[in-house]
């Protein structure tokens, strides 16, 4: 705060003269300034953020105006000019990657789209991700089930069990037996390029219906052809076992040799 004070002094007249005075401590002067002090820095405080607003949206403006697909146009700060150069090239740069992602992909569908096998490529959660038009004719599915499970074309045991396997890292060889056909389901896993990890499966189904008739007709011939000739062969040998063993009267022997003749005759 502050102290008064006073000083008295007696004049000839025998009157008192008295003055007095006040003084204020270092404290008081400092609590009498602190307001207008306050204040002066809130209203610096608010003129300063007005005006770095301001400035920072000046800053700004010609920054957020940039079109980053084509920065080589922009109209801006001199500094920035070899950022947009590199932004510039790395959009040419996944440009031409995602043009080259393009054309294998139409490679891919042009590929697959008229394989006579079908195939069908899952996710790590069994997931259909693509199927070509072989499969959902094999399959007799309509239209592909995409991000659905792969149970959906075909619910056997033998083929989810086949899938599982796959997507456990074992790959499987089974038939299945569709509309009367055949037909084989090789499910290989495919693993992650980095870790090894399996992220997925290609299943690919083909047609061993004309293969396993044409396996049938082979072992039935070679049994008739082995049938044939057993008969033949065994009368020979009986007849030239006849013969040697001197059973056979010499004047039968013609008769035996003419028998053996006969069946030779049926082998050729």
């Amino acid at each position: 705060m502050e102290k008064i004070i006073y000083y008295a002094i007696k004049l000839n007249d025998g009157s008192v003269l008295r003055v007095s005075d006040t003084q204020y401590t270092l404290l008081s002067i400092l609590i009498v300034m602190l307001s207008p002090i306050l204040l002066i820095l809130i209203v610096s405080l608010i003129l300063a953020a007005v005006f770095a607003g301001r400035i920072s949206k000046s800053i700004i403006k010609p920054i957020n105006a940039i079109d980053l697909e084509h920065p080589e146009n922009a109209e801006t700060y001199d500094e920035l000019a070899p950022l947009l150069e590199k932004i510039d090239a790395q959009n040419k740069q996944i440009a031409r990657q995602m043009e080259e992602l393009r054309s294998r992909r139409r490679e891919f569908e042009s590929i697959t789209e008229n394989m006579a096998e079908g195939l069908v490529i899952v996710g790590h959660m069994a997931e259909v991700l693509t199927c070509n038009p072989s499969a959902l004719k094999i399959l007799n599915a309509d239209k592909v089930p995409h991000k659905q499970s792969v149970l959906t074309l075909n619910r056997s045991e033998v083929f989810r069990h086949s899938v599982d396997s796959a997507l456990a890292g074992k790959p499987s060889e089974v038939d299945l037996e569709i509309g009367g056909k055949v037909y084989r389901l090789i499910a290989s896993p495919v693993r992650a390029a980095d870790t090894e990890d399996v992220i997925g499966a290609t299943l690919i189904i083909l047609d061993i219906t004309e293969k396993n008739e044409r396996e049938r007709l082979r072992r039935e011939f070679t049994a008739n052809v082995s049938h044939e000739l057993k008969t033949p062969l065994t009368s020979i040998s009986g007849n030239a076992e006849i013969i040697k063993n001197g059973i056979v009267k010499p004047e039968d022997v013609p008769h035996f040799a003419e028998n053996i003749y006969k069946e030779a005759g049926r082998l050729i």
